[in-house]
Protein backbone atom coordinates (compact mmCIF):
# COMPACT_ATOMS: atom_id res chain seq x y z
CA UNK A 1 0.00 0.00 0.00
CA UNK A 2 2.43 2.67 -1.40
CA UNK A 3 -0.26 5.21 -1.13
CA UNK A 4 0.24 6.39 -5.22
CA UNK A 5 -2.27 6.40 -7.36
CA UNK A 6 -2.95 3.21 -8.06
CA UNK A 7 -2.64 1.05 -5.09
CA UNK A 8 -4.62 4.01 -3.67
CA UNK A 9 -7.67 3.27 -6.60
CA UNK A 10 -7.12 -0.66 -6.16
CA UNK A 11 -7.48 -0.48 -2.44
CA UNK A 12 -10.54 2.45 -2.37
CA UNK A 13 -12.53 -0.49 -4.15
CA UNK A 14 -11.79 -3.26 -2.30
CA UNK A 15 -12.61 -2.23 0.74
CA UNK A 16 -15.71 -0.96 -0.52
CA UNK A 17 -16.66 -5.01 -1.92
CA UNK A 18 -14.38 -7.13 0.01
CA UNK A 19 -16.22 -8.08 3.18
CA UNK A 20 -12.98 -9.48 5.20
CA UNK A 21 -10.90 -6.58 7.08
CA UNK A 22 -7.96 -5.85 5.21
CA UNK A 23 -4.60 -5.13 5.96
CA UNK A 24 -2.47 -2.70 4.10
CA UNK A 25 1.48 -2.98 3.50
CA UNK A 26 4.20 -0.45 3.17
CA UNK A 27 8.03 -0.56 2.92
CA UNK A 28 10.75 1.54 3.45
CA UNK A 29 14.69 1.33 3.50
CA UNK A 30 16.11 2.22 6.82
CA UNK A 31 17.83 5.77 6.73
CA UNK A 32 16.26 6.56 3.76
CA UNK A 33 13.23 9.15 2.32
CA UNK A 34 10.61 7.22 1.94
CA UNK A 35 7.60 8.84 0.81
CA UNK A 36 5.18 5.97 1.00
CA UNK A 37 5.29 5.96 4.62
CA UNK A 38 3.81 8.75 4.63
CA UNK A 39 1.06 8.26 1.84
CA UNK A 40 0.43 4.60 2.21
CA UNK A 41 -0.91 5.64 6.22
CA UNK A 42 -2.71 8.45 5.26
CA UNK A 43 -4.97 6.57 2.87
CA UNK A 44 -5.30 3.51 4.88
CA UNK A 45 -6.54 5.76 7.67
CA UNK A 46 -8.75 7.30 5.33
CA UNK A 47 -10.43 4.29 4.28
CA UNK A 48 -10.29 2.56 8.01
CA UNK A 49 -7.80 -0.02 6.56
CA UNK A 50 -5.19 -1.93 8.96
CA UNK A 51 -1.95 -0.81 8.23
CA UNK A 52 1.64 -2.59 8.60
CA UNK A 53 5.05 -1.19 7.99
CA UNK A 54 8.08 -2.66 7.55
CA UNK A 55 11.49 -0.61 7.60
CA UNK A 56 13.99 -2.67 6.17
CA UNK A 57 17.53 -2.69 7.24
CA UNK A 58 20.32 -2.68 4.53
CA UNK A 59 21.12 -6.46 5.59
CA UNK A 60 17.56 -7.55 4.58
CA UNK A 61 18.25 -5.81 1.50
CA UNK A 62 20.72 -7.40 0.74
CA UNK A 63 19.68 -10.60 0.97
CA UNK A 64 16.47 -9.71 -0.77
CA UNK A 65 18.64 -8.17 -3.36
CA UNK A 66 20.13 -12.25 -4.19
CA UNK A 67 16.56 -13.55 -3.83
CA UNK A 68 15.56 -11.28 -6.22
CA UNK A 69 18.45 -12.27 -8.50
CA UNK A 70 18.01 -15.64 -8.20
CA UNK A 71 14.39 -15.48 -9.03
CA UNK A 72 13.97 -12.95 -11.78
CA UNK A 73 17.21 -13.93 -13.46
CA UNK A 74 18.56 -10.06 -13.71
CA UNK A 75 21.34 -8.21 -12.65
CA UNK A 76 19.90 -4.72 -13.98
CA UNK A 77 20.22 -2.47 -10.88
CA UNK A 78 17.07 -0.52 -12.12
CA UNK A 79 14.85 -4.14 -11.73
CA UNK A 80 16.63 -5.14 -8.84
CA UNK A 81 15.91 -2.16 -7.21
CA UNK A 82 12.02 -1.87 -8.00
CA UNK A 83 11.92 -5.50 -6.98
CA UNK A 84 13.68 -5.98 -4.17
CA UNK A 85 10.99 -3.69 -2.50
CA UNK A 86 8.52 -5.86 -3.81
CA UNK A 87 9.97 -8.72 -2.49
CA UNK A 88 10.21 -7.55 0.71
CA UNK A 89 6.32 -6.87 0.86
CA UNK A 90 5.18 -9.76 -0.50
CA UNK A 91 7.52 -11.89 2.22
CA UNK A 92 6.13 -10.06 4.95
CA UNK A 93 2.16 -10.17 3.97
CA UNK A 94 3.57 -13.90 3.84
CA UNK A 95 4.54 -13.82 7.60
CA UNK A 96 1.23 -12.07 8.24
CA UNK A 97 -0.52 -15.22 7.21
CA UNK A 98 -1.78 -13.43 3.89
CA UNK A 99 -2.86 -16.20 1.27
CA UNK A 100 -3.36 -13.37 -1.46
CA UNK A 101 -2.19 -9.49 -2.55
CA UNK A 102 -3.64 -6.97 -4.68
CA UNK A 103 -0.93 -4.78 -6.89
CA UNK A 104 -1.73 -2.05 -8.81
CA UNK A 105 0.76 -3.31 -11.48
CA UNK A 106 -0.51 -1.98 -14.72
CA UNK A 107 -1.64 1.14 -14.20
CA UNK A 108 1.17 3.07 -15.12
CA UNK A 109 1.17 1.05 -19.22
CA UNK A 110 -2.79 1.13 -19.64
CA UNK A 111 -3.55 5.18 -18.14
CA UNK A 112 0.16 6.80 -19.23
CA UNK A 113 1.40 7.21 -15.91
CA UNK A 114 5.11 7.24 -17.13
CA UNK A 115 6.51 10.39 -17.55
CA UNK A 116 7.79 9.85 -21.51
CA UNK A 117 4.19 8.92 -22.46
CA UNK A 118 3.81 12.54 -21.86
CA UNK A 119 5.83 13.52 -25.09
CA UNK A 120 3.94 11.25 -27.11
CA UNK A 121 1.12 13.01 -29.48
CA UNK A 122 -2.01 12.24 -28.33
CA UNK A 123 -3.18 9.92 -31.18
CA UNK A 124 0.89 8.03 -31.03
CA UNK A 125 0.02 7.28 -27.49
CA UNK A 126 -3.46 5.46 -28.00
CA UNK A 127 -0.91 2.92 -30.43
CA UNK A 128 1.68 2.77 -28.09
CA UNK A 129 -0.53 1.85 -24.76
CA UNK A 130 -2.06 -0.71 -26.91
CA UNK A 131 1.17 -2.12 -27.68
CA UNK A 132 2.58 -2.05 -24.32
CA UNK A 133 -0.74 -4.21 -23.16
CA UNK A 134 0.06 -6.99 -25.10
CA UNK A 135 3.28 -7.92 -23.81
CA UNK A 136 3.16 -5.68 -20.46
CA UNK A 137 4.40 -8.22 -17.28
CA UNK A 138 5.74 -7.83 -13.54
CA UNK A 139 7.89 -9.33 -11.38
CA UNK A 140 5.54 -8.84 -8.51
CA UNK A 141 3.49 -12.48 -9.95
CA UNK A 142 7.07 -14.17 -10.32
CA UNK A 143 8.23 -13.25 -7.05
CA UNK A 144 4.99 -13.94 -5.18
CA UNK A 145 4.52 -17.55 -6.34
CA UNK A 146 8.36 -18.50 -5.31
CA UNK A 147 6.87 -16.73 -1.67
CA UNK A 148 3.47 -18.80 -1.80
CA UNK A 149 1.29 -15.55 -2.13
CA UNK A 150 -0.93 -15.26 -4.54
CA UNK A 151 -0.58 -12.05 -5.94
CA UNK A 152 -3.84 -10.30 -7.77
CA UNK A 153 -3.51 -7.37 -10.18
CA UNK A 154 -6.97 -5.97 -10.91
CA UNK A 155 -5.65 -3.60 -13.48
CA UNK A 156 -3.95 -6.07 -15.29
CA UNK A 157 -7.51 -8.32 -15.77
CA UNK A 158 -8.52 -8.29 -19.67
CA UNK A 159 -12.12 -6.52 -18.65
CA UNK A 160 -10.18 -3.45 -17.30
CA UNK A 161 -7.45 -3.24 -20.06
CA UNK A 162 -10.43 -3.65 -23.03
CA UNK A 163 -12.04 -0.72 -21.24
CA UNK A 164 -8.81 1.34 -20.79
CA UNK A 165 -7.87 0.83 -24.34
CA UNK A 166 -11.21 2.72 -24.85
CA UNK A 167 -10.35 5.70 -22.62
CA UNK A 168 -9.26 8.67 -24.70
CA UNK A 169 -5.56 9.65 -24.28
CA UNK A 170 -7.03 13.07 -23.52
CA UNK A 171 -8.70 11.58 -20.39
CA UNK A 172 -5.24 9.89 -18.88
CA UNK A 173 -3.10 13.06 -19.67
CA UNK A 174 -3.72 15.68 -17.64
CA UNK A 175 -1.18 19.21 -19.24
CA UNK A 176 -3.05 22.12 -16.44
CA UNK A 177 0.09 23.11 -14.39
CA UNK A 178 2.51 19.98 -14.89
CA UNK A 179 1.61 16.92 -17.13
CA UNK A 180 0.95 14.12 -14.74
CA UNK A 181 -0.75 10.88 -15.77
CA UNK A 182 -3.83 8.77 -14.56
CA UNK A 183 -5.92 11.56 -14.65
CA UNK A 184 -9.31 9.54 -14.78
CA UNK A 185 -8.02 7.29 -12.05
CA UNK A 186 -6.93 10.58 -9.87
CA UNK A 187 -10.63 12.30 -10.56
CA UNK A 188 -12.13 9.07 -9.59
CA UNK A 189 -10.09 8.83 -6.53
CA UNK A 190 -10.91 12.75 -5.67
CA UNK A 191 -14.45 12.64 -6.01
CA UNK A 192 -14.03 9.56 -3.19
CA UNK A 193 -12.09 12.22 -0.95
CA UNK A 194 -9.17 10.06 -1.26
CA UNK A 195 -6.07 12.08 -0.14
CA UNK A 196 -3.54 10.52 -2.46
CA UNK A 197 -4.98 11.93 -5.88
CA UNK A 198 -2.96 14.59 -6.15
CA UNK A 199 0.48 12.81 -5.60
CA UNK A 200 2.95 12.90 -8.08
CA UNK A 201 3.88 10.06 -9.70
CA UNK A 202 7.41 8.51 -7.82
CA UNK A 203 9.12 5.20 -8.77
CA UNK A 204 8.70 1.77 -6.45
CA UNK A 205 12.47 2.61 -5.66
CA UNK A 206 11.97 6.48 -4.85
CA UNK A 207 8.68 6.28 -2.77
CA UNK A 208 9.97 3.23 -0.63
CA UNK A 209 13.61 4.45 -0.37
CA UNK A 210 15.49 1.51 -1.84
CA UNK A 211 16.77 4.12 -5.00
CA UNK A 212 19.93 4.38 -2.28
CA UNK A 213 20.62 0.58 -2.70
CA UNK A 214 22.53 1.11 -5.85
CA UNK A 215 24.92 3.98 -3.61
CA UNK A 216 25.15 1.34 -1.00
CA UNK A 217 25.93 -2.01 -3.43
CA UNK A 218 28.64 0.80 -5.50
CA UNK A 219 30.39 1.24 -2.21
CA UNK A 220 31.12 -2.25 -1.79
CA UNK A 221 32.92 -2.46 -5.08
CA UNK A 222 36.57 -2.70 -5.27
CA UNK A 223 38.60 -2.12 -8.56
CA UNK A 224 39.96 -6.00 -8.23
CA UNK A 225 36.02 -6.76 -8.31
CA UNK A 226 35.32 -4.59 -11.34
CA UNK A 227 38.20 -5.59 -13.06
CA UNK A 228 37.51 -9.52 -12.76
CA UNK A 229 34.05 -8.37 -14.22
CA UNK A 230 35.16 -6.85 -17.16
CA UNK A 231 36.87 -9.74 -18.19
CA UNK A 232 32.93 -11.49 -18.31
CA UNK A 233 30.78 -8.71 -18.92
CA UNK A 234 31.93 -5.05 -18.89
CA UNK A 235 29.85 -3.39 -16.62
CA UNK A 236 28.31 0.27 -16.87
CA UNK A 237 28.42 1.44 -13.59
CA UNK A 238 29.89 -0.23 -10.38
CA UNK A 239 26.42 -0.90 -8.89
CA UNK A 240 26.10 -3.25 -11.56
CA UNK A 241 29.37 -4.34 -10.94
CA UNK A 242 28.19 -5.63 -7.54
CA UNK A 243 25.03 -7.51 -9.14
CA UNK A 244 27.23 -8.78 -11.96
CA UNK A 245 29.50 -10.47 -8.71
CA UNK A 246 26.15 -11.35 -7.04
CA UNK A 247 24.96 -12.94 -9.63
CA UNK A 248 28.08 -15.03 -11.01
CA UNK A 249 27.78 -16.40 -7.42
CA UNK A 250 24.43 -17.62 -7.39
CA UNK A 251 24.38 -18.67 -11.05
CA UNK A 252 27.87 -20.04 -11.97
CA UNK A 253 27.79 -18.00 -14.84
CA UNK A 254 25.94 -16.36 -17.39
CA UNK A 255 23.63 -18.55 -18.55
CA UNK A 256 21.74 -18.40 -22.46
CA UNK A 257 18.42 -17.83 -22.08
CA UNK A 258 15.69 -20.21 -23.71
CA UNK A 259 14.33 -17.81 -25.77
CA UNK A 260 13.33 -16.85 -29.32
CA UNK A 261 15.54 -13.88 -29.22
CA UNK A 262 18.55 -13.06 -26.51
CA UNK A 263 20.42 -10.53 -25.48
CA UNK A 264 23.62 -9.86 -27.59
CA UNK A 265 25.60 -8.77 -24.24
CA UNK A 266 24.39 -11.36 -21.56
CA UNK A 267 22.44 -13.89 -23.10
CA UNK A 268 19.39 -13.12 -21.41
CA UNK A 269 15.63 -12.67 -22.85
CA UNK A 270 14.88 -10.29 -24.79
CA UNK A 271 11.49 -8.72 -25.04
CA UNK A 272 10.95 -5.71 -27.62
CA UNK A 273 14.74 -4.80 -27.71
CA UNK A 274 14.90 -5.10 -23.67
CA UNK A 275 16.99 -7.39 -21.78
CA UNK A 276 15.81 -7.58 -18.52
CA UNK A 277 18.60 -9.50 -17.06
CA UNK A 278 21.02 -6.77 -17.85
CA UNK A 279 19.04 -3.62 -18.83
CA UNK A 280 20.74 -3.58 -22.46
CA UNK A 281 18.12 -1.85 -25.03
CA UNK A 282 18.78 -2.85 -28.65
CA UNK A 283 16.87 0.79 -30.11
CA UNK A 284 17.49 -1.34 -34.12
CA UNK A 285 15.49 -4.50 -33.10
CA UNK A 286 12.01 -2.32 -31.90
Amino acid sequence: MSGGIDTSYIATIARKIVKIPLKGIVVGLEGSVTKDLYWGSLVARELGIEIHQKIFSVSEALRATDEVIRIMDTFDPIEVRNDVSVYIALEYAAKLGCRCVYTGDAGDELFAGYSYMHLYRLEDLSRYIEDLSSYMEFSSSRLGEELGVEVIQPLASRSVVELALKIPPECKISYLRVARGKEILRLLLEDLSIPSHYRLKEPIEVGSGSVTLSNIWASMVTEDLIESMSKILKPRSRDQAYLLSRYLRIFGGLRKAEARDTCRICGGRVKRGYCKRCGYYEKSSM
